[in-house]
């Protein structure tokens, strides 16, 4: 997505590396999927085109989800919770954590 705004745009990879203060290999590597959108970038490249960081890290999670094969997930089993029961803070904080 940042390739085709400065393609959109005729600006240059280097100019928008100048302007964000870092090394144009980093824009590079972005514009060609090979490093992802942190926040930090997120926020340099929301002030540097007046966006919103979120639009940045909403692309970045798009395009993540979109790499996965889903049916690699098929065999996990839902688990069901009731839609009318809300969790406590108090009590998820009892709970253990499911990475545990």
């Amino acid at each position: 997505m940042l390739q085709e705004i400065l393609a959109q745009n005729q600006i240059t990879q280097s100019l928008v590396a100048e302007r964000l203060g870092m090394a144009q290999s980093k824009i590079s590597d972005i514009c060609r999927g090979r490093r992802g959108v942190m926040p930090d970038m997120a926020m340099r490249l929301g002030r540097l085109f007046g966006q919103s960081p979120r639009f940045w890290l909403n692309l970045q999670e798009n395009w993540e989800l979109s790499q996965l094969d889903e049916a690699a997930y098929s065999g996990i089993e839902p688990i069901h919770l009731d839609a009318g029961r809300t969790i406590s803070p108090t009590e998820s904080a009892r709970s253990p954590s499911p990475t545990r």
